[in-house]
């Protein structure tokens, strides 16, 4: 352990293996220079590579296990196996976090609950950075999240499961059932959305109606607004994702794991 990050390895469960055969995208997003080497010494296990914007103070950070042959592909490798444990985060997110694991504690197998690893991963990345920490992953089907944080606390986040999304601001969680409309409108069983008022108080929003595959969709919904489109300099959010990133951005430090 240093930095104040403690990581440890975390077990890959099926899902993670499916998830790599979609379009995985994950990493690190910051609009002020991040502590690069810091991160790197509490994360002595895997490899980090951080960019740099050619024209805008955006920053970017990969944190990834070497390839067992070939090249790694640029934030392609599944961030959320990481499992990190913050420091010192705020009262409100030490609540944030006690009622999400509740929640995903409380939902069925076959939902695919997640987001409290990813967060803590954030969390921690964010302490050893000492500045807003943008973490997003998602790939074309089973994974969806995305979330901003700062000075142990989080400012933003949302996780879209199968059936319900999990939306946060401070001072309001809420929960909003999917409709899966290309699945003939397949809803929240009346079971699973008992499950979510028995766990957690958060309020249950009105339905929202997912249409196809939205690849990256919390990603782009919490972009950082002075980080520029997503979509123009990493192609985030559609089947090129990664492509635009040499034209965007240059390494500015390389760690490799030993």
């Amino acid at each position: 352990m240093t930095g104040g990050c403690s990581v440890t390895p975390l077990q890959c469960r099926d899902t993670d293996i499916i998830a790599r055969m979609g379009y995985f995208a994950g990493g690190f997003v910051f609009t002020s220079e991040p502590r690069f080497a810091e991160i790197a010494a509490g994360f002595p296990t895997y490899s980090a590579r951080g960019y740099r914007h050619v024209e805008r103070p955006i920053w970017l950070l990969d944190v990834f296990e070497n390839a067992v042959r070939g090249e790694h592909y640029p934030f392609s490798w599944q961030t959320t196996e990481i499992q990190a444990a913050p420091r010192a985060p705020a009262p409100a997110t030490i609540q944030f976090l006690r009622e999400l694991d509740a929640l995903l504690a409380a939902l069925p197998d076959d939902e695919d609950g997640r987001g409290a690893n990813e967060l803590r991963l954030a969390l921690a990345v964010g302490e050893c950075a000492g500045t807003r920490t943008c973490f997003f992953a998602g790939d074309d089907d089973l994974v969806d999240l995305a979330c901003v944080v700062a000075d142990g606390t989080v400012e933003r986040f949302r996780c879209r499961m199968e059936h319900l999304t999990v939306a946060h601001e401070p001072g309001r969680t809420e929960v909003i059932p999917n409709v899966l409309v290309e699945n003939d409108e397949e809803e929240p069983s009346p079971a699973l959305l008992q499950a979510i008022r028995g766990a957690v108080p958060w309020p249950v929003a009105p339905a929202y109606e997912v249409v196809g595959r939205q690849i990256h969709e919390s990603a782009r919904l919490l972009w950082p607004a002075d980080a520029g489109d997503p979509v123009e300099s990493l192609g985030l959010g559609t089947w090129d994702f990664g492509e635009p990133l040499a034209r965007h951005f240059r390494v500015v430090f390389d760690k490799s794991a030993p």
